[in-house]
């Protein structure tokens, strides 16, 4: 059984040392079949600098997040909900964290669940992701283009994908993410065919 988490998150900066989360959100992938989802818009801890341009980009105020539902509280319910479909102690059973650049999500979660108390975040998650961006990279390689860094909007362009409002809403943009993957997969068949050949 292949079990895919595909996540999101908005954060108050771009530092995982620094910043800290102010939404996740997350597709539960069994077999290539979204069997559950959530989102939690998340206040964030005492020590998380925000920066202004984080606020713009979420088009949030420091008043409405510091409104949003304890951090602490957040990671004990979306500990249970990982929990519904992976067995902490099996080293076995993991999700494999899909998304665009990944890393930078990771990294931030990974951060989220030490200020959390719990050092096990790989308890929960593989440590190799499943990054849309990367795939794209690979794609340009095969066709000779030099690979250039493409923010999620410019790639849901490149391949087709209608455009939607609300980008930067985490659930919006994982969703558009994975219908991305679709696509992208698609093309990189394609290419690898093509190199065969």
């Amino acid at each position: 059984m292949n079990k895919t988490i595909w996540i999101d998150t908005e954060t108050t900066g771009t530092d995982h040392t620094k910043h800290g989360l102010i939404q996740i959100a997350a597709l539960v992938d069994i077999d290539g079949h979204i069997e559950d989802k959530i989102s939690f818009n998340i206040k964030p801890f005492d020590n998380d600098e925000i920066t202004d341009k984080a606020l713009e980009v979420n088009k949030l105020s420091r008043e409405q997040i510091n409104e949003f539902t304890d951090p602490k509280m957040v990671y004990l319910e979306f500990r249970d909900f990982l929990l519904k479909y992976i067995d902490q102690y099996s080293r076995d059973d993991k999700f494999i964290v899909a998304g665009y650049n990944t890393q930078f999500d990771m990294n931030f979660l990974r951060a989220f669940w030490g200020k959390c108390g719990d050092s096990y975040f790989g308890s929960y998650f593989y440590h190799k992701p499943i990054d849309v961006d990367m795939i794209i990279v690979l794609i340009n390689r095969l066709q000779g283009v030099l690979p250039k860094y493409a923010k999620l909007i410019d790639a849901l362009g490149r391949f087709g994908i209608e455009l939607p409002d609300g980008l930067h809403d985490a659930m919006i943009d994982i969703v558009y993410t994975r219908k991305l993957y679709a696509k992208v997969m698609t093309e990189l068949a394609r290419e690898l065919n093509a190199v065969q050949k």
